[in-house]
């Protein structure tokens, strides 16, 4: 069990973080580590972003340091392009993340629909200095069957996943 009592494959469950800025949030969920779900909604700000990655990262090196390997599926449907000031600053979080999550994230599955988005990661990969590319899937059934199959080829137990996705609801304020 994790610490809020609920069952999960890792035992690092820490509940359902949700970070807001305006009409803008970003929602992590670890219910299903080793599969972690970040969903967006709007247009992420830098305080946003730096809020989610500070998660992101304590959540990684605590997977690390108990050398145990996850996923992440991003879930950007609902997200904005953000500006390019925020682009660079995702890039750079982006990278500092590659550091912290070493030998722990085995892929990063992105959903995105819209061309803008996709457009929009493209624009952090040839920016950043990591060697992080994202797996881009159009649907995040798809995501988190490509995300089992590789948690179990790198022999990860691979935890009960959802028949239909629902991704958390977004705040009122980013409806």
């Amino acid at each position: 069990m994790g610490p809020h009592g609920k069952r999960c494959l890792t035992g690092y469950h820490r509940g359902m973080p949700r970070f807001t800025d305006g009409a803008a949030a970003i929602i992590l969920d670890d219910s299903t580590s080793p599969l972690l779900v970040a969903t967006s909604y709007g247009i992420t700000t830098e305080k946003l972003a730096r809020e989610a990655f500070g998660w992101l990262r304590e959540y990684a090196v605590g997977m690390r340091n108990r050398r145990q390997r996850y996923v992440t599926v991003i879930d950007a449907r609902q997200a904005g392009r953000p500006p390019a000031s925020v682009r660079q600053l995702v890039s750079t979080l982006t990278d500092e993340l590659r550091e912290a999550s070493a030998n722990a994230e085995l892929a990063s599955l992105f959903v995105a629909e819209s061309i803008l988005i996709r457009g929009a990661l493209t624009a952090i990969m040839w920016i950043s200095r990591s060697s992080w590319r994202p797996i881009i899937v159009t649907s995040c059934e798809e995501a988190f069957q490509r995300g089992a199959e590789i948690l179990r080829q790198a022999g990860v137990a691979v935890p009960v996943m959802p028949v239909r996705y629902r991704p958390p609801a977004p705040p009122s304020s980013s409806r």
